[in-house]
């Protein structure tokens, strides 16, 4: 009940910030409402490129963390930091007299804008793919109470294009957002551009092994998990390093990057030699570029990680649990690229057979990764940059 009050205290004196704000002047401005990044970083770096005379804002979650230089040619302000109330006030000024927005997740202020906005939404999410279920259709999310839901129904109302990599996932969003067809862009996953330029590639690849120089000449395996609900700040691992790092290849070594929602005062139990903690390291996309076989649950990284054609195991000893609370799109069998494993045993026969089945990759990324071609960043611009 009180959760509830202060959201909609929140929401209306949104609403009357941006209401006084929209009867400014609206400039030839884009604003990047981002808490995953990527996505948001290579629309904005091509649309600085592409049209330098547009104004770049970012307006960034407080819970997000990246490199230095990630942000630094644009005006970025956090917008939801309670302790920042001036920074709130100006995001809400660009947010009200910008053309375009893009944001990369659910944002609760998008229930606080009204119908007759000016600017055109534009939903990046942060994701290829999707395994757990979200939005609407999160097991999660149906237990809300009437009133949140129709909160929550609102705001992905004030979306006006959703941008997708595959037929698959826009189905998803119509059943996740009630985004229609007309709403689709098939323009690719922006992020996705990243594996597809071998040159970029290259760098990213050449600056990891000069951070973790360990890793020269050995084969990769890179540990992933997604959060669960509820456990934020814990970060139990059921799997035996020691008695995996026994029953494999001396060849191996494994690197282990939480969630970034975790909380960051938690690391890893390490094994010198074997096991690394690389939670720090913030972009993901660039430690896929030295991993030889990718071990994960019910993360979206396959869906990128698949277009290297690498191998990958789902390790997912609370399966049955997992499915029953959060809720899966389809049987995870069904779904992925690659061997489950339900226990260290599974895992370490996993990774010993570890392997690329041709078709079964092909299959999925036809599946999910049909529109991105390298290009997404700029056939985006193109639709709304003349």
């Amino acid at each position: 009940m009180i959760k509830e009050f202060a959201v909609k205290i929140y929401l209306r004196i949104f609403r009357g910030f941006f209401t006084a704000f929209s009867f400014t002047l609206q400039k030839q401005k884009t604003v990047f409402v981002t808490s995953f990044a990527d996505n948001s970083v290579y629309v904005m770096n091509a649309l600085k490129d592409r049209v330098p005379s547009e104004e770049i804002v970012v307006l960034k979650d407080n819970k997000l963390t990246v490199t230095p230089n990630t942000f630094s040619d644009y005006k970025v302000y956090i917008f939801n930091d309670a302790k920042k109330p001036f920074e709130f006030i100006r995001s809400v000024y660009h947010l009200a007299t910008c053309r375009i927005i893009f944001i990369d997740n659910y944002f609760g202020f998008l229930a606080g804008m009204p119908n007759h906005k000016k600017q055109f939404v534009i939903q990046l999410w942060h994701a290829a793919g999707a395994i757990k279920k979200f939005g609407l259709e999160d097991k999660q999310v149906k237990l809300r109470k009437p009133t949140a839901l129709e909160r929550f129904q609102y705001a992905y109302d004030q979306v006006d294009y959703t941008v997708i990599g595959s037929d698959r996932r826009g189905e998803l969003f119509m059943d996740a957002f009630k985004t229609t067809k007309k709403q689709l862009l098939k323009t690719g996953i922006p992020r996705t551009d990243f594996f597809l330029n071998d040159l970029d590639m290259q760098k990213a690849k050449k600056k990891v092994i000069n951070r973790y120089p360990f890793i020269k000449d050995k084969k990769v395996i890179l540990y992933a998990p997604t959060f669960r609900d509820g456990r934020l700040s814990r970060r139990r691992l059921r799997m035996d390093y020691k008695k995996i790092k026994q029953a494999i290849d001396d060849d191996y070594i494994l690197l282990v990057k939480f969630h970034p929602r975790l909380n960051k005062a938690f690391t890893a139990d390490v094994l010198p030699g074997f096991v690394y903690d690389v939670s720090a390291h913030k972009n993901v996309n660039e430690l896929l570029t030295v991993v030889d076989l990718l071990i994960t649950d019910y993360s979206s990284l396959p869906f990128e990680f698949s277009l290297l054609k690498r191998p990958m195991v789902f390790y997912v000893p609370d399966l049955n649990r997992y499915s029953k609370s959060r809720g899966l799109w389809e049987p995870l069998k069904e779904t992925v690229p690659g061997t489950i494993a339900k226990n260290t045993s599974e895992l370490i026969e996993a990774i010993n057979h570890a392997s690329v089945d041709q078709k079964e990759f092909a299959a999925f990324n036809l599946r999910w990764n049909k529109y991105s071609d390298g290009q997404s960043s700029n056939d985006l611009i193109n639709i709304f940059y003349h």
